[in-house]
């Protein structure tokens, strides 16, 4: 059983959230979600590198993974924005689902200091103008 649905992840290069959902929701619901978080990553920058979807069993898990574009790296240093993304949708055996957006980011001095894990959830799930 879940007791939090909701996580902060925020480790030395790593941040992000993850969110629980208890119960039979749709998928194809949370598959459009996750759609739609690529989509708005997309609109601010960032490359879709990878899809990987898998179905072992009664589970289900849909990965996506994101960098910035490469016309965003050629400066010294390079920009990284918020990291690079990796968005995950897993299922649990018809118990629910774990929504995960994650960014790794870059700590060196070939990067720019990645943005604030404020500016990336606005940037994501607000309607507002993303500056470069």
């Amino acid at each position: 059983m879940v007791t939090k649905p909701f996580h902060i992840i925020d480790s030395r290069g790593i941040r992000g959230l993850a969110i629980d959902v208890l119960g039979t929701d749709s998928l194809e619901d949370w598959k459009s979600f996750i759609h739609h978080l690529v989509e708005r990553h997309r609109s601010i920058g960032y490359v879709l590198k990878n899809t990987k979807e898998s179905k072992p069993g009664e589970s289900y898990n849909l990965r996506n993974y994101l960098k910035p574009s490469i016309r965003l790296q050629m400066s010294s240093p390079a920009e990284q924005l918020f990291g690079n993304i990796t968005l995950e949708l897993t299922s649990f055996k018809d118990k629910g689902f774990r929504v995960k957006c994650q960014s790794t980011y870059y700590q060196d001095f070939q990067f720019k200091k990645a943005r604030s894990f404020e500016e990336w959830m606005a940037a994501v799930f607000d309607d507002q103008d993303f500056n470069l």
